[in-house]
């Protein structure tokens, strides 16, 4: 009785759900949706844009996007290598603002740690001058961050693929929290010019992908051209991203992993190939690049923030010291490990899903057991999040009263760690005056993916009662 109660239920709301993810019949107003959505993001661009000028003046550039990005392509542009500059070259790029610099992030003297592939590609930063550099690069990863937030609500659950006011203000809601300076590890990103927001688009545009395309059997030619043209782009984001293996290192071994179960032979050939092309490449033009760069990863680079880290390795130093701490977090990051395996294999298996589900939940445990974690990286956490609250869904979108009410629980909680952990964060940072206590961001994120499971009912919008379905969290048994 209580299945047919549901399927009635279910049958009720079909007509509604059909309206919502039916796209043969566009209104007259959708004809303009295009133009009007480009100039939104030309203006809120120029607005952006305008608010970090201003914002520019007002604060130091004694910051992040000036030693990862602007100096070193400014070095590479005055033909100097930014691996090893003398204080001369490095006072001559920063001109005037030179006096702002009494050490760096590397100590007294300055040198560059990533591959010299990105100081080239960001080379047209170091052409301008800082000020308005910074300005636009805190522009470019607002409205990154922005789309990176909506790409992931929207391909997650077609119910927030609606123009209708609720959804469009329920999304911009959502956004808000994540771009306001109440969300630390969004400002700090946004403020100090790092690359997690840039880290956190490409995974969402991987997301996305996924979603889109079906796997290449059994589909028409055409089809199977444009997946194998977006999966090559997938490698390339793939390689990009292994800049970062401290953040993302485990999330891109399982897209890798999936696409080979997948036959999707083109995500991890290309990975390969582009990453190697990108440190191989610029060391034929500069000689020194690949050395110089592994000799500053491997003179200390890779251990620098291991006892301060915000992950178990920080906690374990800051808590128990001693010879105890390193085997203690070694430990820990091992359990993390194979506590990923049977997700890892359930993924592996699945030949359903269009995304390996446990994609949240690994990125979750990589930042929590990475040994070079700094606070800014779990803006990186907006993902989970964001996939949480999609498949939660709307107000009123369960078929029974039990999941709304339990879809409404999942949306408090995720909105409570988006809004007030941050706070409680700080505050505990404050006291120790350390950076570990950031862990509490990871940790709790970690906990809200693993009692979710897998995302059950999740089906992406691949077919018209896509949005119909019931939401019970892993550990909830169905009546």
């Amino acid at each position: 009785m209580a299945e047919s109660a549901v399927v009635e239920a279910d049958m009720q709301r079909l007509p509604r759900a059909a309206e919502m993810t039916d796209t043969t019949a566009a209104p007259y107003g959708q004809t303009f949706a295009a133009p009007v959505r480009a100039l939104l993001w030309i203006g809120g661009s120029l607005l952006a844009l305008l608010i970090c000028l201003q914002w520019g003046t007002t604060t130091s550039v004694h910051q992040d996007f000036t030693q990862n990005v602007w100096l070193p392509a400014r070095l590479v542009l005055n033909g100097v290598d930014p691996y090893n500059p003398t204080h001369s070259q490095v006072g001559a790029a920063l001109g005037e603002f030179s006096k702002d610099f009494a050490v760096f992030n590397s100590g007294a003297n300055y040198h560059f740690i990533y591959p010299l592939w990105l100081a080239l590609v960001f080379s047209p930063f170091g052409m301008l001058p800082l000020l308005p550099a910074i300005a636009i690069w805190r522009a470019a990863n607002i409205m990154l961050l922005i789309w990176a937030m909506g790409a992931v609500l929207r391909a997650s659950n077609p119910r927030f693929r609606s123009t209708r006011p609720a959804v469009l203000a329920a999304i911009s809601v959502t956004v808000l929290l994540g771009i306001l300076p109440t969300f630390r590890p969004g400002f700090l990103t946004i403020y100090h010019g790092q690359f997690a927001i840039i880290e956190f688009a490409l995974l969402a545009a991987i997301w996305g992908w996924f979603i889109r395309t079906p796997n290449a059997d059994n589909t028409q030619y055409a089809i199977r051209n444009t997946q194998l043209i977006g999966d090559v782009l997938v490698g390339v984001a793939l390689a990009a991203l292994a800049t970062k293996p401290q953040a993302v290192g485990l999330p891109i071994v399982l897209i890798g992993l999936w696409a080979i179960a997948r036959r999707r032979w083109a995500i991890p050939v290309a990975a390969v190939i582009s990453y190697v092309l990108l440190i191989v490449v610029p060391n034929l033009f500069y000689s020194w690049s690949l050395s110089d760069w592994l000799g500053v990863v491997f003179g200390g680079q890779a251990t620098s923030q291991v006892q301060v880290s915000a992950s178990v390795w920080g906690v374990a130093y800051q808590w128990f010291g001693g010879s105890l701490w390193m085997p203690l977090a070694l430990l820990l990051t091992v359990v993390g490990l194979l506590f990923l395996v049977p997700h890892w294999w359930r993924d592996l298996k699945d030949r359903t899903s269009p995304v390996p589900l446990s994609l949240p939940l690994t990125l979750c445990v990589g930042l929590v057991i990475s040994p070079y974690m700094l606070g800014y990286e779990h803006v990186l956490l907006l993902f989970p999040a964001l996939v949480i609250l999609a498949w939660a869904g709307l107000p009123g979108e369960q078929a029974t009263p039990e999941a709304e009410r339990s879809a409404r629980l999942w949306r408090v909680a995720v909105f409570t760690w988006l809004a007030l952990l941050p706070f409680i964060v700080l505050a505990a940072q404050a006291v120790t005056d350390r950076e570990y206590p950031a862990i509490l961001q990871s940790a709790t994120m970690l906990i809200m993916c693993w009692k979710v499971g897998r995302f059950e009912g999740l089906n992406f919008g691949r077919s018209s009662t896509a949005s119909l379905r019931t939401l019970e969290p892993a550990n909830v048994q169905t009546q």
